[in-house]
């Protein structure tokens, strides 16, 4: 696995621009040069503008990127197809809607906390169950619901992060460790980003989404979790750059296609290829 260019961000899913540029933080490594850039101050526009433009610029030179973002990428296996009945629930699908706002996606880029309020009527009235999954202390329902998933398509979490439990569930908007509401913002980002590479013949694969296989002369989009790779001090800048050094020691080591193993059981590949994966977590080794 050869990459010209390593970008990974430290997410926020805070409202306001101020508090935005204050707490996204992405790291550029460059391989050949092995030095590191801090890029801060940015709001969630700015950085998807500016991975459009280093994805765009490298494709023109034929460099190749590995980039990542601190937020979750998709949603349990079973709830979109619970949102969006009737439609294509790939990934690349879910995100082409997303993109487009049809449907249940009309409200999600404008205003998440509404689009979760949305659908947590939808999801109480179709199973007559008292609440719907979405909670957290900056969103209407402040207590994480009593909800008995056993009773449900779905799961409250991801096998990712139930393998790795100090990975927060999507549905948790707000409170220490939570990164609901800013993946709901994020993956309306990444719908974006996406069409955008579509658009402009950039290839962009999205692992494990797009195959557990990376072709050659492929950018390739990973989701991260800076806690598993930064055991030092945490900070919005510390979380990108050392994830940055992780995946630079898998590269240094040999090790970084292993990374991308996680050892799943064949009965669960095609669905954590719905759900998504954080490379360097293993099936069955839980943290």
């Amino acid at each position: 696995m050869h990459f010209d260019l390593m970008l990974f961000a430290d997410y926020s899913g805070v409202k306001d621009l101020y508090s935005q540029r204050r707490h996204i933080a992405m790291a550029r490594h460059d391989i050949r040069l092995n030095q590191t850039r801090v890029i801060s101050n940015i709001s969630r526009i700015q950085l998807r503008e500016l991975l459009q433009n280093t994805l765009f610029e490298a494709t023109q030179k034929n460099q190749i990127i590995l980039l990542g973002l601190d937020h979750n990428y998709a949603f349990p296996d079973g709830f979109v197809q619970v949102i969006s009945p009737g439609n294509d629930t790939a990934f690349r699908a879910t995100v082409a809607d997303i993109a487009s706002a049809t449907g249940i996606w009309s409200a999600f880029t404008d205003d998440p906390h509404q689009w979760a309020s949305r659908v947590n009527d939808l999801i109480r009235r179709q199973f007559n169950i008292p609440a719907g999954p979405f909670w957290g202390p900056s969103f209407i329902a402040k207590r994480k619901p009593d909800i008995n998933y056993d009773l449900l398509p779905f799961s409250e979490k991801r096998l990712v992060e139930k393998i790795h439990p100090r990975m927060k569930s999507v549905f948790q908007l707000g409170g220490i460790g939570s990164v609901g509401l800013q993946s709901l913002y994020g993956i309306g980002h990444l719908a974006r980003l996406i069409a955008f590479c579509s658009e402009n013949n950039i290839p962009l694969h999205l692992w494990p989404f797009d195959g557990w296989e990376i072709p050659e002369n492929h950018h390739v989009m990973i989701e991260i979790y800076p806690g598993f790779y930064n055991p030092y001090q945490k900070s919005d800048v510390n979380d990108a750059v050392e994830t940055v050094n992780w995946f630079q020691q898998q590269v240094r080591s040999g090790t970084l296609a292993k990374a991308f193993e996680p050892n799943l059981p064949d009965s669960l590949t095609e669905t954590v290829q719905r759900e998504g994966w954080v490379p360097g977590v293993k099936f069955g080794i839980r943290d």
